[in-house]
């Protein structure tokens, strides 16, 4: 009995499965939501105290916020965990 490569049985089995997939109906998860707002530029350049609309929050990558919830006074001391034995 000759056996086929791994490759060819993964072309095989793909093939034979296409038609399935092709069958299914596709996924829409989409919902509409009613307090979408969209972003726009400005809000971008200048994003409201609690939006984190870009990477690091600011286009100067700068990662501050301007948040106060969270301070020395509430907090307790950082310790390292799991980088150092």
């Amino acid at each position: 009995m000759s056996y086929l490569p791994r490759t060819a049985r993964l072309l095989a089995a793909g093939f034979l499965a296409l038609p399935f997939l092709a069958a299914a109906p596709p996924v829409v998860n989409a919902q509409p939501i009613a307090d979408f707002v969209p972003v726009t530029d400005a809000m971008l350049e200048d994003p409201a105290p609690g939006d984190w609309l870009t990477w690091r929050r600011t286009p100067n990558g700068w990662g501050y916020s301007p948040l106060d919830q969270i301070d020395r006074g509430n907090s307790g001391p950082c310790a390292w965990s799991g980088l150092a034995p």
